[in-house]
Parts: C-alpha cells; sequence; structure tokens
C-alpha cells in the first residue's frame, strides 16, 4: 500500500491554525502570559485525541464485531502477552481487514461534518474543535492513501452502509469537497 507522509500531513493541519494566533500574540505581546496559551494546548490535545479515536472503531470491531477473526485473535494474542504497541501496530498495518468499520463510512462523515459545523459555530471549546480536526484529518489523510493504492477497498470501505456502487471519478470528487471543507474550517477557525 502507498503510504502518505500521515504524521507531516497531520502536523501541517494541526498548527495551520496556529499560525494566525500566533502571530496575533507576538503582535500583543499576549505570548508573555501563561493564561493565552491554554487555548493552543488544548487544541493540541484535543487533536491528537481526535487523531487516536478512530483507532477505537479498530478495537471495537476486533473485540465486539469481529471478535473471531484472524486479526482479532493475533491482536489479542499480543494484548495477552503484554505486546501493546505490536498489537497496534498490527492492527494499524491491517486495518484492510478491516472493511466495514462505522467511523470510516461516508454516514458517519456526514455526521461527522455536521459535528464540525455545530462545534465551531455553537462552542469556544479549543479541545472540541481540536477533536472534530483531528479526527477529520486522520480519515482523510487514511481515505487518500486507499485512494491512490486500493479504490475498491475504499470504496466498500466508505460506502457499505448506503450500498451504492460509486465509480472513480465520484469517489475522486466526494474526497475534494471532504478535503476541501476539512481545509477551509482548518483555516478560518477561531482557537
Amino acid at each position: 500500500m502507498k503510504k502518505l507522509p500521515q504524521f507531516l500531513i497531520f502536523v501541517i493541519i494541526i498548527f495551520l491554525p496556529l499560525f494566525h494566533i500566533l502571530i496575533a500574540m507576538y503582535q500583543n505581546q499576549s505570548w508573555l502570559q501563561l493564561n493565552a496559551w491554554l487555548p493552543l494546548l488544548l487544541w493540541l490535545i484535543g487533536c491528537m485525541a481526535g487523531f487516536l479515536a478512530l483507532q477505537m472503531d479498530q478495537i471495537l470491531d476486533i473485540f465486539i464485531t469481529n471478535p473471531d477473526s484472524n486479526l482479532a485473535k493475533a491482536v489479542k494474542n499480543y494484548l495477552k502477552q503484554k505486546h501493546i504497541s505490536y498489537g497496534l501496530n498490527l492492527l494499524e498495518n491491517n486495518k484492510h481487514l478491516q472493511p466495514r468499520l462505522s467511523f470510516r463510512s461516508v454516514t458517519f462523515q456526514i455526521i461527522w461534518i455536521m459535528l464540525v459545523i455545530f462545534t465551531f459555530t455553537s462552542t469556544a471549546s479549543s479541545f472540541g474543535k481540536g477533536l472534530v480536526i483531528g479526527l477529520g484529518a486522520r480519515l482523510l489523510i487514511e481515505q487518500w492513501e486507499f485512494y491512490f493504492s486500493n479504490r475498491n477497498l475504499l470504496k466498500n470501505w466508505l460506502f457499505w452502509q448506503i450500498k451504492r456502487e460509486i465509480n472513480d471519478q465520484e469517489l475522486k470528487w466526494y474526497l475534494i469537497i471532504v478535503t476541501s471543507f476539512l481545509i477551509i474550517m482548518d483555516i478560518t477557525i477561531k482557537i
């Protein structure tokens, strides 16, 4: 599978809104005040929590939805031996074996878009805004990876709940639209 530089892309998405704020803090000399840094810290923690939240979907799949699959047995074996990092790494490298994860479906992404709009318009919580951006960023990074490496798997991954055949052009436009939405939200965010 072709791998995108996930960490680098994620860091760019996370730090894009921070540049504007850091420049404003520098100009106002508020960077010397400790309370000016709290929203930035909460934003970063929220982004990391959102990034890691997608792992929960995979973990729920191996413990609840498909506990008898070979992947579930292998991951559980690592966890029993207290090799947690090996188990999580195995899970991450074999996510293609889990094609029906709820968080990675188009249905969830529609809910995610509504959650982003609600969070950005109705709350001042830097943590909440970071959480939804981190979640969306990881989703899109993974989806673009699969777009470049295995489009049929991505189509199954995204559209299994609605049972509609999607062609490559529709998939491409779907990803462009959702990615554009994330970038617009990321640029216009007020932390």
